[in-house]
Protein backbone atom coordinates (compact mmCIF):
# COMPACT_ATOMS: atom_id res chain seq x y z
CA UNK A 1 0.00 0.00 0.00
CA UNK A 2 1.36 3.39 -0.99
CA UNK A 3 0.67 6.84 0.44
CA UNK A 4 -0.98 7.73 -2.86
CA UNK A 5 -3.70 5.18 -2.07
CA UNK A 6 -4.84 7.38 0.83
CA UNK A 7 -5.42 10.51 -1.23
CA UNK A 8 -7.41 8.94 -4.05
CA UNK A 9 -11.04 10.13 -3.82
CA UNK A 10 -13.57 7.39 -3.00
CA UNK A 11 -15.49 5.75 -5.82
CA UNK A 12 -19.19 5.67 -4.99
CA UNK A 13 -20.05 2.95 -7.54
CA UNK A 14 -18.35 0.33 -5.39
CA UNK A 15 -20.80 0.63 -2.49
CA UNK A 16 -24.40 -0.36 -1.94
CA UNK A 17 -26.69 2.33 -0.48
CA UNK A 18 -26.72 0.65 2.96
CA UNK A 19 -22.90 0.46 3.28
CA UNK A 20 -20.81 3.07 5.10
CA UNK A 21 -18.79 3.65 1.94
CA UNK A 22 -21.89 5.11 0.26
CA UNK A 23 -21.73 8.00 2.76
CA UNK A 24 -18.16 9.00 1.91
CA UNK A 25 -17.39 12.37 0.42
CA UNK A 26 -14.23 13.72 -1.18
CA UNK A 27 -14.83 17.14 0.40
CA UNK A 28 -13.85 18.10 3.94
CA UNK A 29 -16.04 20.73 5.55
CA UNK A 30 -14.47 23.30 7.86
CA UNK A 31 -14.44 21.82 11.35
CA UNK A 32 -15.19 18.42 9.85
CA UNK A 33 -13.70 15.10 10.85
CA UNK A 34 -11.82 12.70 8.61
CA UNK A 35 -11.60 9.03 9.45
CA UNK A 36 -8.80 7.11 7.82
CA UNK A 37 -9.14 3.38 8.27
CA UNK A 38 -6.23 1.42 6.90
CA UNK A 39 -5.80 -2.32 7.16
CA UNK A 40 -2.83 -4.02 5.56
CA UNK A 41 -3.46 -7.41 7.13
CA UNK A 42 -2.77 -9.47 4.01
CA UNK A 43 -0.39 -11.90 5.62
CA UNK A 44 2.54 -13.70 4.07
CA UNK A 45 1.88 -16.08 1.17
CA UNK A 46 -1.89 -15.72 1.49
CA UNK A 47 -2.01 -16.46 5.22
CA UNK A 48 -4.04 -13.39 6.19
CA UNK A 49 -6.47 -13.61 9.09
CA UNK A 50 -10.11 -12.75 8.60
CA UNK A 51 -10.95 -9.97 11.04
CA UNK A 52 -14.45 -9.14 12.23
CA UNK A 53 -15.02 -5.37 12.17
CA UNK A 54 -18.80 -5.57 12.64
CA UNK A 55 -18.64 -4.01 16.14
CA UNK A 56 -16.62 -1.09 14.79
CA UNK A 57 -19.05 -0.58 11.90
CA UNK A 58 -21.98 -0.61 14.33
CA UNK A 59 -20.29 2.02 16.51
CA UNK A 60 -19.56 4.23 13.48
CA UNK A 61 -23.17 4.05 12.30
CA UNK A 62 -24.35 4.99 15.81
CA UNK A 63 -21.79 7.75 16.41
CA UNK A 64 -22.35 9.52 13.12
CA UNK A 65 -26.05 8.89 12.69
CA UNK A 66 -25.40 7.86 9.08
CA UNK A 67 -23.85 11.28 8.37
CA UNK A 68 -20.17 11.87 7.65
Amino acid sequence: MDFGDFIIPPTRELYEQWQLGALLSDEIEEGGLVLLWVSDYRGVEGSAEILDFSMLREQLFTAFGFRF
